[in-house]
C-alpha cells in the first residue's frame, strides 16, 4: 500500500493506533475498517478486538494489510474492556476509537494527529455527522445526516451530560494511563466516564470540521443504547461519581433535568407494561381505593383493608410504639395511607419509605393519600434482567434507582440490604447518630417476602446493637498508631502513606470523591462516605483519620457532625488556600478537628472560624523519588527513625542508583513547569456576574506583585468599587477571590518567563502558553508525569526556576523541596518561609523582583561550579529536614500531645 502525505511509518511503529472493538456485526465493521484504510494519514495501525462474537477472521484476511491486528476474547466481557484489550495493546503514540458500525471521513487522523504533533496538546476531537439509517431490501441505507454536537470544551457540561461522540477523540496513548482504562463495571457510558477523567488532567482542544460518522439505526438488536434503564442507572452513577467536580447547584439542576426526563421516558412505558392481573387498583366498600398483587408466590393479596383502609391504618398507627424521635423506617408503602397516619402522629421524624415496586409508588402518587412532610423513599424494581445493586446516591423524594433480584446463593437478598442499611444510615448519621425504628406494612412484606424479609432481618440486628458505643473507643494508647486515609486521588496521598508506614504507623485508605477544583463550591451531597467510614472504623479502629485540604467531607458538616459524635480526631493538612475551602463552610469546625495550614499567614483566619488546633506545616518532598540521577552522587539515605548524617552527603562521591538512566531529552539551561492558568482564569471567571470582571482584573494586576496581600487590595479600593465589592454574599466572594488569585498568578508567572526570553528555555505546560508567549528561544512542551518524568527534568536542567503561585502567602510549593532533593540547582522568588526553611543565598537562591531574574540565571549558568555548590547544600538540607517523613513526624507528636 503506498503510504499517504502526512505520517509514514517509523519502522514498525505507528504514530496513531485505533481501537476497533466489535460483535457480531461483520456486515458493518468492513466498512469500519476501510475508512480507517482509506485515511490520508498513512502512519496508523488498526486493532480489532472481537468481544467473542461471531468470527471475523475472514473480514480482516480480505484487506490484506498487515497494518490490522486481530484479537479475540474468548468470553463477552463488554464494551469497556474491549477497548481497555485494544488500549493495553497498543504501539502508537496516539490512541483513537471507531466503533465498528461506523465510519472515519478520509482526513479524520490526518487533521487530529497532525493538530496534536503540531501543537504538543494531549486531546483534540472534532465534529461527526449522525446518519439516520434505515433497512432496505436487506441492508441500510442512510435517510439522512444531521451534526448533533458541535460544542466547545467544557468541563462543567460534560459533568451533565457527554456532547462529544468518541470515535472523534484522538489523545496521547499516556493520557489513559494517567486518567485511568475504561471501567469495565459500565454497561453503557463508559466512554463518558473515560472523558470526564480524562477531562480532569487534560484540556481538550475541538477541532470544528466533521471528519467522521455515527449511525444510528431503528431497531433494538442494532443499538447499544437500546436500553434506557440500564443507561438511567449509570447515569446516576455517573453523576454521583463525580458530583464533587461540579461548580455548583446550576450543574447539578441540569443532571437532575436530563435524568428526569429518561426516568419519565422509561417510567410512562413501563405504565404502560403493567399487567392488571398482577397489580391492580380495586375500591373497597368505603368507596376508596385498595390495592391488589400478584405476590412471590403467586398468590393475588390484597395490601389494605378491602372495607375501609383509612381506619385500618389509624389502627395500625395507633398500636405501633414509637417515641417520635430519629429516623422511623417503613417496609412497604401500599397506596401511602399508613404513611399519612404516621407523617400526622410523628411530624418531626425523618420517615424512610421502602417499596418493592415502582408500579406501586406510582399508583400511591395517583390514587393514595396526599403525603407531605419529611419522607424519603427508596423504590425497587423486581426483575431479572439485572444482577447488579443499585449505586446510586439516596435522592430526596421519588425513585431513587433500579434494584433487581440477582442469582446465585442470596446474591440479591444480601446486596438489597446492605444497599438499604447504606441508604437509611445517611440520614441516620447526618446530625450524629439518630435512633432507629422500624414500622413493617405486614400484607406488603407478606407478599414480597424476598424482598422485605433481607432488609427486615438487617435492620433489626441494626436497631438491636448500639452502635455507636462501639464506635467510641480508647485511642493514641500505643507508639505506633493507626490512621485511616481519605484517598481522593490527591497528589501527596502515596506520599503520606508512605512516609507513616516508614516510622511504623499502619495506614488504612478509604476512597473519597474525586476531589473539586481549588475554589469551586464544594458539594453537599458527600454523606455517602459515611456507611463506609463505619465499617473501616469497626473493623480497624484508627487513632485518627487524616485528609488533605478536608477532602471528602461535605459542606454541611454532616461527616463532621459523624465524627464529633463518635469523638474521632481528625487531622487535615492544608495545601491549598483553606479560605478558597472551608471560609464559607464554617460547619466543619469542631473540637476534634486539627489543622494543619502549609502558609502561616492563613493561621489566624482558621483560629477566627473557631478551629482550637491549627498548626504550621509546610509542604516537603519524596526524597526516594526525587533524587540524583546520572551523577557521581549519593543515594538517598533509607528512612529510618532519627539519627543525622556525620559526612555531608555531597562529598561522599557514591553513584546515584539512577546514574544510567537517560535524561538527554530534557536537557536545557532553564526548565520551568506550571499551568498557564488561562483556563483556570476562565472557568473562574465564568462564575462572577461580567458586572465584576474589570474589578477583578484591577485587583489582580495589584496581586501580580508579589508582597501585596489579598486584604490590603481590597482595602485600597475606591470606594465605590467596595460597595460593589461588598455586594456579595460569602460565598461568592470565595469564588471572587479564587478568579483573583488565578488570574494574578497568571500575569505574575507570565511576567517572570518573559524575563528569560534570551536563554534556551523549556516550559512544560498546558497549551495555553502558546497563546501567550511568541519568543523564538522558549520552547513548550507537554506536561509531565509528577513522579516518572519531573525527577528526570529537575536533574536534566542547569536552572529550575520557579514563580510561586499567588495564593501563597508566605509559603513555598513543593519544587522548593523536589528540586534540591534531586541534587539540582533551583531559582525561585522570594518567600518568607524560606528563611526558616533554607540559609538564602547558600543552599537556595532567590530573586526578590523580576528585574534580577536575567542577571541571576546568566551568573550561575557562566558559574557552573557555585551552581552545583548551592545545588549541594540545598541536597543535604533537604534530606536532613524537609521530606514527608518530618513532616508526618510532626503531624504524629502533635496529634498525639492534644488526644493522647
Amino acid at each position: 500500500m503506498t503510504e499517504r502525505s502526512s505520517g509514514n511509518m517509523v519502522g514498525d511503529v505507528p504514530m496513531v493506533s485505533v481501537i476497533v472493538p466489535t460483535r457480531n456485526r461483520p456486515q458493518f465493521l468492513k466498512e469500519a475498517v476501510k475508512s480507517i484504510l482509506e485515511q490520508t494519514f498513512g502512519s496508523f495501525e488498526i486493532i480489532v478486538v472481537n468481544d467473542a462474537g461471531e468470527d471475523v477472521s475472514e473480514i480482516i484476511n480480505s484487506f490484506k494489510d498487515e497494518r490490522i491486528k486481530y484479537i479475540r476474547h474468548d468470553a463477552n466481557k463488554g464494551l469497556a474492556a474491549s477497548r481497555n484489550t485494544g488500549v493495553k495493546a497498543a504501539g502508537g503514540k496516539y490512541i483513537a476509537y471507531l466503533d465498528d458500525d461506523d465510519i472515519y471521513y478520509p482526513d479524520h487522523l490526518e487533521i487530529l494527529a497532525g493538530f496534536l504533533e503540531n501543537s504538543g496538546c494531549a486531546v483534540a476531537y472534532s465534529d461527526s455527522y449522525q446518519a439516520l439509517q434505515v433497512r432496505d431490501n436487506g441492508r441500510y441505507i442512510t435517510k439522512e445526516k444531521r451534526l448533533v454536537y458541535s460544542e466547545d470544551f467544557d468541563r462543567q457540561r460534560l459533568l451533565v451530560m457527554n456532547y462529544i461522540p468518541f470515535i472523534n477523540i484522538v489523545h496521547r496513548r499516556e493520557c489513559i494511563e494517567q486518567a485511568g482504562f475504561f471501567d469495565e463495571t459500565l454497561k453503557s457510558h463508559e466512554d463518558w466516564d473515560c472523558l470526564i477523567r480524562l477531562s480532569q488532567s487534560y484540556d481538550f482542544h475541538h477541532v470544528k470540521k466533521v471528519t467522521a460518522e455515527f449511525r444510528t439505526r431503528h431497531t433494538l438488536t442494532d443499538s447499544l443504547s437500546s436500553d434506557r434503564s440500564e443507561m438511567l442507572k449509570t447515569m446516576k452513577l455517573i453523576h454521583s461519581r463525580y458530583s464533587p467536580l461540579a461548580s455548583g447547584p446550576n450543574i447539578i439542576r441540569q443532571q437532575k433535568y436530563v435524568e428526569n426526563v429518561l426516568a419519565k421516558e422509561i417510567t410512562h412505558k413501563k405504565r404502560q407494561a403493567v399487567n392488571p392481573e398482577s397489580l391492580s387498583v380495586v375500591t373497597t366498600k368505603k368507596g376508596v381505593p385498595s390495592l391488589r398483587v400478584k405476590g412471590d408466590d403467586s398468590i393475588l393479596k390484597t395490601l389494605h383493608s378491602l372495607y375501609d383502609p383509612e381506619e385500618e391504618a389509624r389502627a395500625l398507627v395507633d398500636a405501633f410504639q414509637f417515641d417520635g424521635k430519629g429516623i422511623l423506617v417503613v417496609l412497604g408503602l401500599g397506596l401511602g395511607y399508613h404513611v399519612a397516619e404516621l407523617v400526622k402522629k410523628y411530624p418531626e421524624a425523618v420517615i424512610v419509605v421502602v417499596e418493592a415496586m415502582p408500579e406501586i409508588f406510582e399508583l400511591a402518587k395517583e390514587h393514595g393519600p396526599e403525603i407531605k412532610g419529611n419522607v424519603k423513599y427508596i423504590v425497587g424494581i423486581l426483575s431479572e434482567e439485572s444482577k447488579n445493586p443499585p449505586l446510586s446516591p439516596f435522592s430526596k423524594g421519588g425513585i431513587n434507582s433500579s434494584i433487581s433480584r440477582g442469582g446465585g446463593e442470596g446474591g440479591f437478598e444480601k446486596a438489597f440490604s446492605q444497599y438499604v442499611l447504606k441508604e437509611i444510615t445517611q440520614h441516620q448519621m447526618k446530625d450524629g447518630i439518630k435512633p432507629l425504628s422500624v414500622f413493617t406494612l405486614s400484607s406488603a412484606v407478606s407478599a414480597f417476602p424476598q424482598y422485605y424479609r433481607p432488609v427486615l432481618d438487617a435492620l433489626k440486628k441494626t436497631t438491636a446493637v448500639r452502635l455507636w458505643e462501639r464506635l467510641r473507643y480508647p485511642k493514641f494508647r500505643e507508639s505506633s498508631l493507626k490512621v485511616l486515609l481519605l484517598d481522593s486521588g490527591y497528589f501527596l496521598v502515596s506520599e503520606i502513606e508512605k512516609a507513616l508506614t516508614s516510622s511504623d504507623h499502619e495506614v488504612m485508605k478509604i476512597s473519597t470523591p474525586v476531589p473539586n477544583k481549588l475554589g469551586q463550591e464544594r458539594p453537599s451531597d458527600n454523606e455517602a462516605i459515611i456507611p463506609k467510614l463505619i465499617g473501616k472504623i469497626l473493623e480497624y479502629r484508627p487513632d485518627f483519620i487524616l485528609t488533605m485540604n478536608h477532602l471528602g467531607f461535605d459542606e454541611e458538616g454532616a461527616l463532621t457532625s459523624f465524627l464529633r459524635s463518635i469523638e474521632m480526631p481528625v487531622a487535615s493538612w492544608y495545601v491549598d488556600s483553606p479560605n478558597l475551602i472551608l471560609r464559607a463552610f464554617d460547619s466543619n469546625v469542631s473540637q476534634y478537628v486539627s489543622l494543619f495550614i502549609w502558609d502561616r499567614t492563613y493561621m489566624n483566619d482558621m483560629k477566627a472560624m473557631g478551629f482550637e488546633a491549627v498548626e504550621y506545616l509546610p509542604l516537603g518532598t519524596d526524597a526516594n523519588v526525587f533524587k540524583p540521577m546520572n551523577k557521581i552522587i549519593p543515594p538517598v539515605p533509607p528512612l529510618q527513625k532519627g539519627g543525622g548524617l556525620d559526612v555531608p552527603l555531597w562529598k561522599r562521591g557514591i553513584k546515584g542508583d539512577f546514574q544510567n538512566r537517560k535524561i538527554d531529552k530534557y536537557s536545557c539551561d532553564v526548565g520551568f513547569v506550571g499551568n498557564s492558568m488561562i483556563e483556570p482564569v476562565e472557568e473562574r471567571m465564568s462564575k462572577i456576574d461580567r458586572k465584576y470582571h474589570v474589578l477583578i482584573e484591577k485587583i489582580a494586576m495589584k496581586l501580580a506583585c508579589p508582597g501585596i496581600p489579598y486584604i490590603s487590595a481590597i482595602e485600597e479600593l475606591r470606594d465605590s468599587d467596595k460597595r460593589r465589592y461588598g455586594e456579595l454574599n460569602s460565598q461568592e466572594k470565595t469564588v471572587f477571590e479564587a478568579a483573583v488569585l488565578w488570574k494574578a498568578t497568571l500575569l505574575y508567572r507570565l511576567e517572570c518567563i518573559k524575563m528569560l526570553g534570551e536563554f534556551d528555555l523549556h516550559i512544560h505546560g498546558d497549551c495555553g502558553w502558546n497563546s501567550l508567549l511568541d519568543q523564538k528561544n522558549i520552547k513548550i512542551l507537554p506536561p509531565l508525569n509528577y513522579y516518572r518524568e519531573l525527577p528526570l527534568l529537575y536533574n536534566a536542567c542547569k536552572i529550575n526556576f520557579n514563580a510561586t503561585s499567588r495564593q501563597m502567602k508566605e509559603a513555598v510549593n513543593q519544587r522548593v523541596f523536589d528540586v534540591p532533593a534531586c541534587g539540582a540547582f533551583l531559582l525561585t522568588d522570594y518567600q518568607k518561609s524560606l528563611d526558616e526553611l533554607f540559609e538564602v543565598g547558600r543552599e537556595i537562591i532567590v530573586y526578590k523582583e523580576r528585574g534580577e531574574i536575567p542577571g541571576l540565571v546568566k551568573y550561575y549558568l557562566d558559574n557552573p561550579g557555585k551552581r552545583e555548590a548551592v545545588a549541594g547544600k540545598g541536597m543535604e538540607r533537604v534530606v536532613k529536614e524537609h521530606t514527608y517523613k518530618h513532616r508526618l513526624d510532626v503531624m504524629i507528636n502533635a496529634m498525639k500531645a492534644r488526644y493522647a
